[in-house]
This record gives structure tokens, C-alpha cells and sequence, in this order.
């Protein structure tokens, strides 16, 4: 097996190989993801409900991964846990923007009973992987849900980058990849509730933030 000259000859050259190629693919992995940044913007409305220290969505802002704005637009998909409609693949042909509103879990009710511009839509169910909510049925902070909404449209690599910036933000990947893959390729809400019916969680689907 032919080896590097000047190297150590028990390190063959197909180890270095291996690692140059493993370098290029992520390269190219992040170079798509950025790309895909600017195809699908992402937006916070920050309201300022939690501690500001733990806020993901300023930690998004603060990399220029998203933009801080203070209210929706009419043309942008808002996440939105009460929503009548899932969040599909095909609603990417809708926007060029989607928007998180960054708020506290116990005051959803109240942040959400006032409507916001935009087209509406909430995720299917998903596991937290942050520490405050580890493994909870949609208990996600807004990085997750915006990771997981940019996955499910289609843009795998952004959701990626935008995981990439929190210690646990591949946790939250690991415990739900094949949910979201399976969402990914969806076509109508009956695809969903079959989806959930597979993983057990049709009781959470039908009746997921009623809490």
C-alpha cells in the first residue's frame, strides 16, 4: 500500500484520502446550508418572556442566522403551535421566509390568542432535546422548531447549521431523525396522522397543545 513520503509509514495514504474527502463533503454540506439561508429567511419575534441568557433565537440573531424582527409579515409562514395546519413540504412554494416567535411555554395561550400576519402552521410532533425539556413532546426551544420546520421543508443542511450552534442541538436531531425524515416526504395531512399512528403518537397529534 503506497504511504505519504516524509510521514509516518505506519499512517497509510488512504487515511489521509478518507480525511481530505470527509473535509470536502462537510465543506460542501455548509456551503449548501448557507445557501439554503438565503433562499429560506429566518426570522424571530422575540418577546422577551424567558431568560435572555438561555434565549436561543438571540443566539441565532447574534450569528446572523436569523433576523430579529417585531412583527410578521403577511407574506412569511409563522410557526404557530395552535394552528389548524401542519406544517408540509409544499408550504415552501408559499413563503420565502419563515418566522419563530420566541416566547415562554407557560405563556403560549395568552402569546398566541392574538393572531400574527402570515400563513399559520404548527410541527407535528417532535422530542425536545434541549436540557430544560429533554425527551418532552413538543416542549422545543425556537431553534429546534425552526430546525425542525427548515428540515421538513426540504432544507436538511440549514437545519443542520442551525442545530450546529448549541451544545444539544444534535441531540434533539438524534431522537427525532426518522420522525423528520418521514415528515420530510409527507404530502397531506393524512400522510401525518399515519405517520403518527406509526411512532404511537396519534393521541398527541389530535390533541397537541390542548395543555
Amino acid at each position: 500500500m503506497p504511504e505519504v513520503a516524509g510521514s509516518n509509514p505506519a499512517v497509510p495514504i488512504d487515511f489521509f484520502m478518507v480525511l481530505l474527502n470527509y473535509h470536502i463533503y462537510h465543506q460542501r454540506k455548509i456551503l449548501t446550508g448557507l445557501y439554503q439561508i438565503f433562499i429560506m429567511l429566518i426570522n424571530v419575534v422575540m418577546l422577551k418572556q424567558d431568560d435572555p441568557r438561555k434565549c436561543s433565537a438571540a443566539k441565532l440573531v447574534k450569528f446572523g442566522l436569523a433576523k430579529h424582527v417585531k412583527k410578521t409579515s403577511s407574506r412569511t409562514l409563522v410557526l404557530n403551535p395552535f394552528s389548524k395546519k401542519t406544517l408540509l413540504k409544499s408550504d415552501k412554494k408559499l413563503v420565502s421566509s419563515i418566522t419563530g416567535i420566541d416566547c415562554s411555554w407557560n405563556l403560549t395561550n395568552t402569546t398566541f390568542s392574538k393572531p400574527f400576519s402570515g400563513i399559520p402552521r404548527k410541527l407535528p410532533p417532535l422530542l425536545a432535546g434541549n436540557p430544560l425539556n429533554y425527551s418532552k413532546l413538543n416542549k422545543l426551544t425556537t431553534v429546534e422548531a425552526l430546525a425542525a420546520a427548515v428540515y421538513i421543508l426540504g432544507y436538511f443542511d440549514m437545519a443542520m447549521i442551525l442545530l450546529d450552534k448549541f451544545k444539544w442541538g444534535h441531540t434533539f436531531y438524534t431522537l427525532n431523525k426518522n420522525l423528520l425524515e418521514d415528515y420530510s416526504k409527507a404530502i397531506s395531512e393524512s400522510d401525518i396522522i399515519e405517520i403518527c399512528k406509526e411512532y404511537g403518537l396519534t393521541h398527541s397529534y389530535l390533541d397537541i397543545y390542548s395543555s
